[in-house]
């Protein structure tokens, strides 16, 4: 199912002497103590009813972004116990990419708006965005049951999700779950907001942007994923202990500026978005794009660090199964940012992205 990971870089693009400064960005994040590279043994099943699900809701591009779902799914939860929970969590991350690319990198989408029931209006501004994404949110909770004949593909897909994952996990687990998107959704309209009105105020240096990145990465998202993955939940008085608090916050850290780093060329380079960690760095502390890399990098590590401190100092032995999840997840991500056709381009300021063959299986 994988193929080698570590490809060659296309030569000749016109970086010239920049290429030798940068560090070899897959060798310089899978630090010593972090999963090798592994694949959910379910990809292959869980593709076929993933695309009768998308064939059924007809809404146009969402296929290819469920390609995307269930590879990055099978990357970040490759011991993920059955096929019918690796199809629902890639349906969960394919909708987070298709509402991250039509609301919040706000590309031009009307086609897909209109195909997918989204009115149009969602995107005049930010606190219409909010209301809608609520609107979402309250369905994919159960709280709103559309009507049958009425919903737009939209509302169904995500009414679906979400009575689909509660059924398989439990109402305490669901309602947290639930939250998290929330949190998610607010944060990064917030953030969107903060850019539009020009106020750039989460832009001011490292300190203000992680407080904003934190919230609108999805972090919390993400790791409770990693409980449904496993049908293992965390029990509530652990959910919020302090070191519950330490793991999360250096795991939501992690997740984020790994997608940064390579993401920078499609967001911040090609589509001018300057909410990423290496334009911060060198805006903000002066640093050239090669320093601002290998400090990205620095933080990264230290956050990686941090997950495996914790776990050779806890003795508890579900805490230490949710470490290993999280250790998988953390490895998951800069496998799949490293091998995705989404951060490829053959002009890339990164050699390792510039080939843009697929690397890995789906």
């Amino acid at each position: 199912m994988l193929m080698d990971l570590v490809t060659q870089p296309k030569q000749g693009c016109g970086h010239g002497e920049l290429d030798n400064k940068l560090p070899p960005l897959l060798a310089s994040m899978v630090i010593e103590g972090l999963p090798p590279i592994h694949q959910s043994m379910y990809f292959y099943d869980a593709e076929k009813v993933l695309m009768k699900h998308a064939e059924s809701w007809q809404i146009v591009s969402f296929e290819s972004y469920c390609v995307l779902g269930l590879f990055s799914a099978s990357l970040l939860h490759p011991q993920i116990i059955s096929v019918d929970r690796l199809v629902l969590i890639s349906i969960q991350y394919a909708l987070m990419f298709f509402l991250d690319d039509i609301f919040i990198d706000s590309p031009d989408q009307k086609f897909t708006l209109d195909q997918s029931g989204i009115d149009r209006s969602a995107r005049d501004s930010p606190l219409q965005t909010k209301a809608y994404l609520d609107y979402l949110n309250a369905i994919f909770g159960q709280q709103l049951k559309p009507s049958q004949d009425l919903a737009t593909p939209m509302e169904r897909m995500v009414w679906e999700l979400g009575h689909d994952m509660l059924q398989l996990s439990h109402p305490e687990w669901f309602r947290t779950f639930v939250e998290s998107v929330v949190e998610h959704h607010t944060a990064s309209v917030a953030s969107v907001a903060d850019f539009a009105g020009g106020h750039y105020t989460s832009l001011q240096g490292l300190e203000s942007y992680s407080h904003m990145r934190a919230g609108n990465v999805g972090g919390k998202m993400v790791q409770l994923l990693t409980e449904f993955a496993s049908n293992t939940y965390l029990p509530k008085e652990m959910r919020s202990h302090q070191i519950m608090e330490l793991i999360s916050n250096a795991a939501t850290m992690h997740l984020a500026f790994v997608n940064d780093i390579y993401s920078y060329h499609k967001e911040s380079k090609q589509e001018g978005n300057p909410r990423n960690v290496i334009t911060v760095l060198m805006k903000s502390e002066g640093k050239s794009f090669v320093q601002a890399v290998c400090a990205a990098i620095e933080l990264i590590n230290s956050y990686a660090s941090t997950i495996l401190h914790l776990e050779s100092e806890t003795l508890n032995s579900v805490l230490q199964y949710h470490l290993q999840n999280i250790k998988e997840l953390l490895a998951g991500n800069i496998y799949y940012s490293a091998s995705t056709k989404r951060y490829r381009q053959p002009d890339s300021v990164f050699p390792e992205l510039r080939d843009v063959k697929p690397i890995v299986g789906g």
